[in-house]
């Protein structure tokens, strides 16, 4: 996966790897604005997501983040087996 250097709001440099926000979306079936919203409602998600240096705008996620965010919003291919 491609890897790059963002900055931050904050001036950070973060490193990023290739899965976006849209790409997680699809493995869960819905769109971008119910994944975020998902993410904002789950305040644990949330809190630990930004310890690790998560904003929502950085277009690809670590493997860190998106692991959190499988923890919390469960395995994408369960909500692929309930809906589809």
């Amino acid at each position: 996966m491609e890897k790059k250097k963002n900055k931050t709001d904050s001036g950070r440099e973060v490193n990023e790897i290739g899965i976006t926000h849209p790409k997680i979306a699809r493995l869960y079936g819905v769109n971008v604005d119910t994944l975020k919203a998902w993410i904002n409602e789950n305040g644990q998600l949330l809190d630990e997501l930004y310890e690790i240096n998560y904003e929502y705008r950085i277009r690809k996620l670590t493997p860190k983040q998106l692991e959190l965010i499988f923890k919390y919003l469960g395995d994408p291919r369960e909500y692929r087996d309930i809906i589809g």
